[in-house]
């Protein structure tokens, strides 16, 4: 495909060389990396590490990666006020970014409920080529010998509530370290895994990103080859709405409802 980037910025500028450029990267496949990395969403806390490596599998394939940043907060810690103005906003924001620079295609890096489909949005709104790359679910913990996971805790603190149960601080401490024990989307069919497993179903993710676990050793591996497959699909212009089709969607909704997704 011809390169938007490349009638955009037909030689160096001067404020792309103040951000680092050369000449050499003029005419390649400018890349966005749109990362949703936060401190407050425990999701997103190995964005960074999977972010850099889409970066180095687009520079390996012959790309230019530019990162730039995309907010985030999490269901679980957040109020509820804001959520869905969230979705919009994001999707907003990634459109004036990648139009604005007139940038080749994108790779966007989320895992929690909100931020996954309305960095899906963005993908189908703007039809450039572009791919999804998940942060991968929190993986179980263990008490008495079983797992043990968000909706344990919950029942447990639930029980607590209904005067059911007492747990004293330390009991409850451990309860939490039980139920959250690594980085990582929240252990269940909640919205942020449901949404991971429907972008995998739909064809703009690579397979297996859904279900590999955040903390697993094959997550940053994945990431570096959805920067490599990136390029490979913008010189292909293979573009979100050629794999987005009703009967990819209708697969994807047969995967929702196999597996019992919620919240999308």
């Amino acid at each position: 495909m011809e390169l938007r980037s490349k009638q955009r910025f037909s030689e160096l500028n001067g404020l792309m060389y103040a951000c680092g450029f050369t000449e050499d990267e003029v005419g390649k496949p400018m890349v966005g990396v749109i990362n949703a990395f936060s401190e407050i969403v425990p999701g997103h806390m190995n964005l960074r590490i999977l972010t850099d490596m889409v970066k180095t599998g687009i520079r390996m394939a012959g790309g230019v990666p530019l990162e730039f940043p995309c907010i985030a907060m999490c269901d679980g810690v957040a109020t509820g006020k804001y959520q869905m103005a969230m979705r919009n906003h994001i999707a907003d924001s990634i459109e004036i970014l990648i139009e604005s620079h007139q940038l080749d295609g994108m790779v966007l890096l989320s895992g929690c409920d909100k931020i996954v489909p309305g960095q899906m949005m963005a993908l189908a709104r703007l039809n450039i080529p572009g791919i999804l790359v998940t942060s991968g679910p929190m993986q179980p913990g263990c008490g008495n010998g079983k797992n043990f996971v968000l909706s344990d805790y919950v029942d447990c603190r639930m029980a607590e509530l209904l005067g059911k149960a007492k747990f004293t601080p330390g009991e409850k401490a451990e309860l939490m370290a039980q139920a959250f024990p690594t980085v990582g989307s929240c252990q269940g069919m909640y919205t942020a895994n449901s949404m991971a497993i429907f972008a995998e179903a739909i064809g703009i993710t690579l397979p297996s990103c859904a279900t590999i676990h955040a903390v697993d050793s094959r997550k940053p591996g994945l990431a570096k080859k959805s920067g490599m497959r990136i390029v490979e699909m913008i010189h292909e212009n293979l573009r979100p709405r050629d794999i987005m089709t009703a009967n990819t969607f209708e697969n994807a909704l047969r995967v929702a409802v196999s597996t019992g997704l919620h919240g999308l």
